[in-house]
């Protein structure tokens, strides 16, 4: 019988805030509902049965308040795996990137996840 597991990379937190000349950047947005989320992540039935596993990288845009205004998927295994990881993008909640001033802005982080099988 197949398994699951599934990682959200915890290293989002150090990926870099990209923002359009924002040159003082002092503060990375940052996830603040990672672990919540990674379990919660439903691994696809059709894609489970079909054996179909890999990563998905969703790169997301988020606004000054730190919610995600655009989600887009840049590599995936299957419709199966990528739907359920822009799911998972939805339910993430961001502490917005800020500049030197405190200021928040405008970024974007790239997120990856992991879908896995095991066998029992």
């Amino acid at each position: 019988m197949k398994s699951y597991i599934i990682t959200l990379a915890v290293l989002v937190l150090g990926f870099s805030a990209f923002a359009s000349g924002e040159p003082n950047a002092s503060k990375k947005v940052k996830v603040l509902n990672l672990e919540e989320v990674t379990q919660n992540i439903k691994y696809p039935k059709k894609s489970n049965e079909a054996g179909k596993e890999g990563y998905v990288l969703v790169y997301v845009e988020i606004d000054e308040n730190g919610k995600v205004t655009n989600k887009t998927p840049l590599t995936c295994p299957c419709k199966g795996l990528m739907k359920s990881a822009l799911n998972a993008v939805e339910d993430l909640k961001f502490e917005p990137a800020t500049d030197a001033k405190g200021e928040a802005y405008k970024s974007g982080v790239r997120i990856p996840f992991k879908f896995e099988l095991t066998l029992d």
